[in-house]
């Protein structure tokens, strides 16, 4: 059966009963007018009140309180604005009375963060509750720098495309930093059990396969959609896209670098992504100086050079795997793999011209990947020479590897040289 009048008579009593002091509390700051107080009480009757409940049963009553406190806030600080405003009108000066006035309606720094708890509070319930619908709203009425983390987690729990596109819409119209939301939330899920690349050594610890593509590896790869929604974000698509292959490949997990890779081609014409760096600024850039046309363009060249490597790598992984089967002729492979070997300008090797934060860092991540890629490159393609008798081709490796001109010897170790 369902819950029976007592139940509720109970619900309506334990309101009353949680109301009716703090009202009155509240009710007397009110008519004393002050605001900051009200703020201050509110935090910390809440805080105590949910805090002291567990997760399972917090007060049901509770919540009318709460919702009620966040729009009393609001409210309060809505009206102080405009108290301000109406405050300046006064005889031209008299400014000891602007003083004055203005000093009876100013929120304090304590006030405003007593404030934005009560606002934050109410937020994280409606979270909970998944009201997605209002939820991008009330964020807005929070401090601007803590808005994007905000909403950004709550963005994470969603893996259907609609939705994801629906609570985009739900940020736009609450006037949200989308940009910076969608970077967090990819942010957020990639960062999970991530793998730091920093050395050709640790990569080498498992050199077979992992063909399973676990829940997490999953996850991370339908992260990128969140970056497909606008096409200003093309050159950060193809760049995290990018990052997520290269610890896929680093941790030998080849189908799921392929699955990451799937995305790009799904989902964006990369050619489009040079196309960015001709004029499409981005929101928050309000100024000229903030936005560096030819920065773009070279960004975008570096991040297609770069999903052009990788992407020859896995075709030439996959060429080797086919030939081991009898399904790919000799002559195939030896083209895939070549151009991995052969890459324009070195593979995954930067253009120096291209300068931005986190260079270091990501200088020392491809120097990591090259020591354990092209060493395989030259090992399997060796394979298939010496199996098909091909000697003579086998030292044409050898003399590509010694080239002083391409430095191909320097990304091997002293074991991987001594066995050639």
């Amino acid at each position: 059966m369902g819950r029976g009048r007592n139940y509720y008579d109970d619900y309506e009593k334990e309101i009353l009963e949680s109301a009716v002091d703090d009202f009155q509390q509240i009710q007397k700051m009110i008519i004393m007018d002050e605001k900051n107080e009200v703020f201050k009480y509110l935090s910390q009757i809440l805080v105590s009140k949910l805090s002291n409940s567990n997760n399972k049963s917090k007060p049901i009553a509770m919540y009318p309180f709460l919702r009620f406190s966040a729009h009393f806030v609001y409210f309060l600080n809505e009206f102080s604005h405009f108290e301000i405003s109406e405050s300046v009108n006064v005889v031209p000066g008299d400014i000891n009375t602007m003083n004055a006035k203005l000093t009876d309606k100013v929120i304090t720094s304590e006030g405003a963060r007593s404030a934005d708890k009560v606002m934050e509070e109410y937020v994280d319930y409606l979270m909970r509750e998944k009201q997605s619908s209002i939820v991008a709203l009330y964020v807005s009425l929070l401090p601007e720098e803590i808005q994007t983390q905000k909403y950004a987690s709550y963005l994470v729990q969603f893996n259907n495309k609609d939705e994801r596109e629906r609570l985009l819409q739900y940020a736009n119209s609450a006037r949200l930093n989308t940009l910076e939301i969608t970077s967090k939330v990819v942010e957020l899920i990639t960062s999970r059990q991530s793998t730091r690349i920093e050395s050709e050594t640790e990569s080498k610890r498992d050199k077979q396969q992992e063909e399973n593509i676990n829940k997490e590896d999953r996850q991370k790869i339908e992260a990128i959609q969140w970056l497909t929604f606008r096409i200003n974000q093309r050159i950060e698509l193809v760049d995290k896209t990018n990052q997520l292959i290269r610890e896929f490949i680093f941790c030998n997990k080849i189908q799921a670098a392929r699955q990451a890779l799937k995305q790009i081609q799904f989902e964006v014409n990369i050619r489009s992504v040079v196309e960015q760096g001709k004029g499409i600024k981005e929101e928050g850039m309000e100024d000229e100086e903030d936005y560096d046309e030819e920065e773009e363009r070279k960004k975008g060249e570096r991040a297609v050079k770069e999903f052009i490597g990788l992407r020859r790598y896995l075709v030439a992984v996959e060429s080797v795997e086919r030939y081991r089967k009898g399904e790919e002729r000799k002559e195939r492979v030896e083209e895939d793999v070549m151009n991995v070997i052969d890459f324009p300008l070195g593979w995954l090797v930067d253009d120096e011209r291209v300068r931005e934060e986190g260079m270091n860092d990501r200088k020392r991540e491809l120097e990591a990947l090259r020591k354990k890629v092209i060493p395989e490159m030259f090992f399997k393609l060796n394979e298939v020479f010496v199996k098909e008798g091909e000697y003579d081709k086998s030292l044409g490796l050898l003399t590509i590897l010694m080239d002083g001109r391409l430095r191909l010897n320097e990304v091997f170790s002293r074991e991987e040289l001594m066995r050639w």
